[in-house]
């Protein structure tokens, strides 16, 4: 784990309902879940990684987990509302928050890195990805006091990730085969 000067908090929300892709975040690349691997992923930046699940099976791993009840589990229910629910079920505090999408499993630990520190050095209150199409994926990277008081919405910054994002069993397999060659 990187030693920070200001507290790191890392989020894996993971529901089980997906529509186009039933138990998608239970799915395994390389023998790891798309949970576990985003869990993995945010270990090295942050301090404390919770996965927010109302999976079974994973509250039975040794992963952090908080257990995500169904009125925070719809897919109705944005993911700012399930980040700022789980925030309130820990102890302590924490500088920064890290969310990684579990469907975007290509995406890095340097480019973790790399959004926290366009936070820290630039001052932002929020630094996103987005994929070579313009779209966002997976990481979210916001100043708790910001977080906590407001929507995501202003003095963002972004990267650009070679992240695809898994929706479809094809967008599923695309994934795979490029991960596992």
């Amino acid at each position: 784990m990187e030693k920070n000067k200001e507290k790191i908090l890392g989020f894996v929300c993971a529901r089980k309902g997906s529509k186009r892709l039933p138990l998608k975040n239970s799915m395994e690349i390389g023998g790891v879940s798309l949970a576990e691997r985003a869990y993995r992923t945010l270990e090295k930046h942050c301090d404390k990684v919770y996965l927010v699940t109302d999976i079974a099976t994973f509250l039975e791993t040794d992963l952090e987990t908080i257990y995500r009840p169904p009125f925070i589990s719809g897919d109705h229910i944005p993911l700012q509302n399930t980040v700022k629910w789980a925030c309130h079920r820990i102890n302590g505090w924490y500088d920064i928050i890290v969310v990684l999408m579990p469907n975007c499993p290509m995406i890095s630990e340097e480019q973790v890195k790399r959004a926290i520190d366009l936070l820290k050095d630039k001052g932002l209150k929020v630094v996103r990805s987005y994929g070579q199409d313009g779209c966002e994926n997976g990481i979210i990277v916001m100043d708790s006091v910001y977080f906590i008081k407001h929507w995501i919405d202003v003095y963002a910054g972004a990267i650009i990730t070679k992240g695809q994002e898994i929706h479809t069993k094809e967008d599923f397999d695309a994934v795979k085969q490029i991960m596992e060659g």
